[in-house]
C-alpha cells in the first residue's frame, strides 16, 4: 500500500479552490499533486490508487490462474471505485454487476462460467454455448448491452495478464425470434386525452403542472427534472432542452441523444400557466429549477412516479408511467404532423429521436390503425386544455 497523506490548504480553501491534496510526487514515478473539493473525494482518489498499485504487483503468474468469478470479483471492485470517484453513474455500476453476474451463471461444456480459467474461454465458447443462452428471451439490442460488459471484463482480463488474446473478435450478438417478432415489445400504448384530463384533476397545482407540462411537450423524466427556468422562452412559447437529471446522482448531464438538445413548442395555456408560476415564485433566478423542491433542489425521479400513481388512483383510472405522458404527445404529434410514415421526420424531431427507425419502430403502428376515433389535438392552440375542479 503506498503511503499517500491527504492533507488540507487552508490557502486553496479561500481562494474557493478544491482544499484537499493528494500528493504522490514522492511515492509514484512522474507524481503529482492533485487537489479536491471534499476529503471525501480525496480519500476515495486514494484508494484508488492503492488498488492499481496493488494490481500492478500482482504477478502474471497469480493472475493467469484467475478463473472468471475471480476475474468479476476484481473488475466489479473497480466498477465500483470508479462510481465512488465519479467516473461511472450509479445505474452504469448496477448494470455492469447484473450483466456479469448473469454472465457468471452461464455454462460452458457443462460446467458455470464462473468456475472456468478465463485464459480458457475461446471465441466458440462464446458464440455457440454462452450466446444461445444469452439471447433467450432477449431482442438484440438487450443482448448487446449484456455482450458488452462482457467485452469489457475481458479487456480488464487482458490487463490484469489473465490472457494475450481477446476472445470476442469474431463473435456476433444475436436476438431471441420470438421476441423480435413481438411487435408490441417496442410499441407505445396510446392514452387518451380525457385520461390525461382525469389524472390532472385529480392533482394538486404543484403535480398537475408537473403532470400537463410532460403530456403538453414530451420531455423525458430526467429532461423535466434539469430544466430551468433559464431555459424557457415564455415570449415566443419555447422551451430548450439542453441538460438532464443523472440517474440516482446528483447533478445534470446532457440530454439521452444528440438530437436531444431541441427547442419544443408550448401550448397557448401551458405557457399562461409557467408565466403565472414564475410570478408566484417571486419571478425566480434563472438557474432554479421550475419542477425543483421547495428548498430549490431536483426531485427525486420516485416522487414523479409517486404523485402520478396516487393521481391516477383519485381518478379511477388504469395507472401509467410517467414515460406514458411523453407518449401521449407523440400521438398529438402524430395526429398533427403525420398522414403517412414518410411524414414522421417531424415528429421524430419533436420527440429528440436519433434516428427515425426508433419513431416509427415505437409509433408507427398508429398510422395503420383503422378506424380510429383518434382526438386531434393541436398542441400549438389552446384547445389543449386541462380542467382543474
Amino acid at each position: 500500500m503506498l503511503n499517500i497523506q491527504v492533507k488540507y490548504h487552508k490557502s486553496k480553501a479561500k481562494l474557493g479552490r478544491n482544499p484537499w491534496c493528494v500528493d504522490t510526487r514522492s511515492v509514484l514515478p512522474g507524481g503529482t499533486r492533485k487537489f479536491y473539493r471534499t476529503k471525501e473525494e480525496a480519500l476515495h482518489a486514494v484508494a484508488h490508487l492503492n488498488r492499481e498499485n496493488s494490481s500492478a504487483s500482482k504477478s502474471s503468474s497469480e493472475t493467469w490462474k484467475w478463473n472468471l468469478q475471480e476475474l468479476a470479483d476484481d473488475y466489479l471492485a473497480l466498477v465500483k471505485t470508479e462510481h465512488l470517484e465519479g467516473e461511472r453513474s450509479y445505474s452504469d455500476e448496477q448494470d455492469k454487476i447484473r450483466f456479469i453476474k448473469t454472465f457468471l451463471n452461464y455454462e460452458v461444456e457443462g460446467a458455470p462460467v464462473a468456475q472456468m480459467r478465463v485464459a480458457d474461454m475461446a471465441s466458440h465458447h462464446l458464440q455457440f454455448e454462452v450466446m444461445k443462452q444469452m439471447k433467450v428471451g432477449r431482442s438484440k439490442s438487450t443482448v448487446e448491452n449484456h455482450y458488452s460488459a462482457i467485452k469489457q471484463l475481458f479487456r480488464h482480463a487482458k490487463l490484469m495478464r489473465c490472457r494475450d488474446t481477446l476472445p470476442f473478435e469474431m463473435v456476433r450478438a444475436k436476438a431471441d425470434k420470438k421476441k423480435a417478432n413481438l411487435k408490441s415489445a417496442y410499441q407505445a400504448k396510446k392514452i387518451a386525452f380525457s385520461v390525461i384530463a382525469k389524472i390532472v384533476e385529480h392533482s394538486n397545482d404543484e403535480w398537475a403542472l408537473a403532470i400537463m407540462f410532460a403530456a403538453t411537450t414530451g420531455l423525458r423524466q430526467g429532461e423535466q427534472r434539469a430544466l430551468s427556468w433559464g431555459c424557457l422562452d415564455l415570449e415566443n412559447s419555447k422551451v430548450y432542452v439542453t441538460r438532464a437529471a443523472r440517474h440516482r446522482i446528483a447533478g445534470f448531464k446532457d440530454p439521452k441523444t444528440i438530437a436531444g438538445s431541441r427547442a419544443v413548442d408550448l401550448t397557448r395555456e401551458m405557457c399562461q400557466l409557467l408565466k403565472e408560476q414564475y410570478m408566484k415564485l417571486g419571478r425566480p433566478d434563472p438557474n432554479d429549477l421550475v419542477f425543483g423542491s421547495r428548498n430549490g433542489t431536483m426531485k427525486r425521479g420516485f416522487k414523479f412516479w409517486e404523485n402520478l400513481q396516487k393521481a391516477c388512483d383519485r381518478a379511477g383510472v388504469e395507472r401509467i408511467r410517467w414515460h406514458d405522458l411523453r407518449h401521449h404527445y407523440a400521438s398529438q404529434c402524430m395526429a398533427e404532423f403525420c398522414k403517412t410514415k414518410d411524414d414522421l421526420w417531424e415528429v421524430t424531431k419533436a420527440m429528440g429521436h436519433t434516428k427515425i427507425s426508433m419513431t416509427q419502430e415505437r409509433y408507427g403502428h398508429w398510422l395503420d390503425e383503422e378506424g380510429e376515433n383518434t382526438e386531434k389535438v393541436d398542441r400549438l392552440s389552446a384547445r389543449m386544455t386541462f380542467k382543474r375542479q
